[in-house]
């Protein structure tokens, strides 16, 4: 990945198209990455480059929601008689999101700027599914919901996106219905005196809007200004976070190992670090931030990675964790990502990360000290001699000369480290331990070639 990659805290769906065909080494088009999303293997964010308005709130269990007692005029004016036996009828505050839980939504109406996550539960999984039928010469999507569209913040907390009347091209006297009415003017070819009329109209029309609406914030009701968006702004970017991005390799990496299938069955039977799950993960070619933070917080990355997704609602795996954990764990994660730069530029095996945990200052749990670090193991073909002494020398003299041509001081602390980063960057990853120990026999073959 490029060093350039590796700043980025999001991918546009291109960019993200683009890197996985070069991790798994097959074409990925960005309808592809869409139907990841949609499919619940990948998590999708949004972007509101010029901001955003919303309702914000939390999600509640249903027995435990807020009801509101309905007017006896509003029952009156019910198509069908409701039976109540004089007792008061109630209604849900909030929004039902799947009989299990409510959505509970603030009054005041928040800016929101920056990237948030989409929990596909509303108009925004449409506004995905029909980019992703464009993409593919499919039907236009013209289904709608009735509760509008929502995102996720960082926080946990789903807001309901809400658009200003003044948006509204059937709101007498917005904006819109200014353009809509200037766009039939020029289509129908309307002659000037009808149209300065039509015009005159709207005036009035519009500074009675603006009164209502100035009233309608004076008194502390701004919020009945906006009623909930139709789908994601226009001028709104997917975009995919890295750290969803790692995560849905992590998955994908562990489903190819057949102890595991995919899935939520890649849940273990144990919450907690056991041998079973050291096994595991010392197999693993690599292991990304999220990753290491749990096994070093004593939790499997799996059990974590469950108890933390935010969707369904009705996620029967949020207590695997508890929240104090899930705390410590985030406070891993964002002290390794200060050190790295990106989640992806920590990915390394178990015995090298143990190496780097030391090298951050992070608490190494006993489990992962007493894991032995990487062998020199050499490897010749059926026919290859083991390298002579003279043979070893030379070589070494090499490296020698190729640390001082990149003023690399191999004599000094963290000379491996650096080298050992090189040999990430081409692919071929050489433990800091390793290096050192030949860094370490450099001086002697120096003085025997100098003799």
């Amino acid at each position: 990945m490029s060093k350039l990659l590796k700043l980025k805290k999001w991918l546009t769906v291109p960019e993200a198209a683009r890197h996985l065909a070069i991790v798994f080494g097959e074409e990925v088009s960005e309808s592809d990455v869409l139907r990841l999303a949609l499919d619940g293997h990948l998590k999708l964010s949004v972007n509101f480059v010029n901001h955003a308005k919303a309702k914000c709130g939390k999600v509640v269990a249903i027995e435990n929601a807020k009801y509101r007692e309905l007017s006896p005029e509003f029952v009156a004016h019910l198509p069908i008689a409701v039976e109540h036996k004089g007792k008061p009828l109630m209604m849900l505050q909030g929004l039902n999101l799947n009989d299990k839980e409510v959505l509970e939504l603030e009054k005041e109406v928040v800016t929101l700027d920056g990237v948030y996550d989409l929990p596909m539960i509303g108009n925004e999984r449409l506004d995905i599914e029909h980019e992703c039928q464009q993409l593919t010469n499919g039907p236009a999507v013209t289904l709608q919901g009735l509760d509008g569209a929502f995102v996720e913040g960082r926080d946990g907390r789903l807001c309901q996106l809400q658009e200003s009347y003044d948006e509204n091209e059937y709101q007498s006297g917005s904006e819109a219905h200014l353009k809509k009415l200037e766009e039939r003017i020029a289509r129908d070819n309307i002659e000037s005196t009808k149209a300065k009329e039509l015009l005159d109209q709207y005036k009035e029309k519009r500074k009675k809007f603006l009164e209502e609406r100035k009233a309608r914030r004076d008194a502390g009701k701004n919020s009945e200004n906006y009623f909930p968006a139709g789908g994601l702004p226009h001028d709104s970017v997917l975009v995919v976070r890295t750290a969803a991005l790692s995560e849905f390799q992590g998955v994908q990496i562990g489903a190819e190992d057949p102890a595991r299938p995919p899935g939520p069955g890649l849940v273990p039977r144990q919450s907690v670090v056991d041998e079973e799950v050291i096994e595991y993960w010392k197999r693993k070619s690599r292991i990304g931030v999220a990753e290491i933070a749990a096994l070093v917080c004593g939790i499997n990355p799996f059990a974590y990675k469950e108890a933390i997704r935010a969707f369904p609602p009705d996620n029967p795996n949020k207590g695997l964790v508890s929240s104090e954990t899930k705390n410590e764990i985030a406070d891993v994660i964002t002290l390794l990502e200060d050190r790295i730069g990106d989640p992806f530029g920590g990915s390394f095996t178990l015995m090298q990360w143990k190496s780097e945990l030391i090298g951050f200052g992070v608490p190494v749990p006993d489990w992962l000290k007493n894991i032995p670090n990487e062998k020199t193991i050499e490897i010749n073909a059926p026919n290859e001699k083991p390298l002579t002494t003279n043979e070893r020398n030379s070589l070494l003299t090499i490296i020698a000369a190729i640390c001082n041509y990149s003023d690399i001081k191999y004599r000094e602390r963290g000379a491996a480290v650096q080298i050992a980063g090189l040999t990430q960057d081409i692919g071929a990853a050489v433990t800091d331990d390793t290096i050192r120990k030949a860094l370490a026999q450099i001086p002697n073959a120096l003085e025997s070639r100098k003799k």
